[in-house]
């Protein structure tokens, strides 16, 4: 898959549990199972950062 900035992604359940890590946003059951990410490139590096509707949750 060739990956392009400035698109959303879904990150695979597999991902997930490769990794185990208690700080990564949760697969949510029902239709959207996985958080979605939006993707910026800086350099070399590849940032996918987490979208939420939860505006006021997060300005805190």
């Amino acid at each position: 898959m060739k990956i392009k900035e400035g698109y959303l992604y879904h990150i695979s359940k597999d991902f997930f549990e490769l990794v185990d890590d208690p700080n990564l946003p949760i697969n949510h059951s029902g239709v959207h199972s996985r958080p979605s990410y939006f993707l910026v490139k800086d350099k070399a590096l590849l940032w996918f950062i987490p979208l939420s509707s939860k505006v006021d949750k997060y300005k805190k």
